[in-house]
């Protein structure tokens, strides 16, 4: 099984696949289900990110985006805090707040709960990480993935071609950024 010891195999597999969270104690977390689902029958393919091709986009969440902006990404990336009752709230898509439809949407979940109240919540794993990357770069290319406006795959890029390669990625990659003024 890709050449990795059993403890290993578990460790990659809590990192890219486990880590929701739906509960006030934040004790129990659970695999996403359709990624092992996908994962154990072969194995051999690696960790792919099944998630968001099943659902890790969900169309509340494209509506959401189309009157209401994210943070910046960075700002997902660092653990975030709000009361449970604000989480549990609204889901009304005008009055829910970002981090509240992001944790009922499966992009945020809960890490801890202190204080009686306050919840605590970050990216679930890997898998959902690199999700939530992609929808921010759709975002910022206005719908349009990467490839779509010449900027291909980066990754082979880097590995087989020069430098100079990767600069004129990078460089129709930002000029398809529409920037606000």
């Amino acid at each position: 099984m890709l050449g990795l010891s059993r403890e290993k195999l578990a460790e990659e597999l809590v990192k890219h696949y486990d880590g929701f969270c739906f509960e006030r104690t934040a004790k129990e977390h659970v695999f996403a289900p359709w990624s092992m689902l996908n994962f154990l029958p072969s194995p051999r393919n690696g960790f792919v990110d099944y998630w968001f091709e099943s659902g890790g986009r969900p169309s509340v969440l494209v509506e959401y985006l189309k009157s209401h902006a994210l943070r910046h990404p960075e700002e997902y990336g660092r653990e975030k805090s709000i009361s449970l009752s604000t989480l549990s709230g609204s889901s009304d898509l005008e009055n829910l707040s970002d981090l509240g439809l992001l944790t009922q949407a499966g992009c945020l979940t809960i890490k801890a709960v202190r204080y009686g109240d306050t919840v605590f919540l970050d990216y679930p794993n890997l898998e959902v990480k690199c999700a939530m990357a992609q929808l921010y770069m759709e975002r910022l290319l206005d719908g349009k993935v990467a490839g779509q406006v010449g900027a291909g795959p980066i990754v082979k890029v880097l590995a087989e071609e020069s430098a100079e390669s990767v600069f004129h990625i990078l460089n129709r990659l930002f000029m398809a950024i529409d920037y606000p003024r």
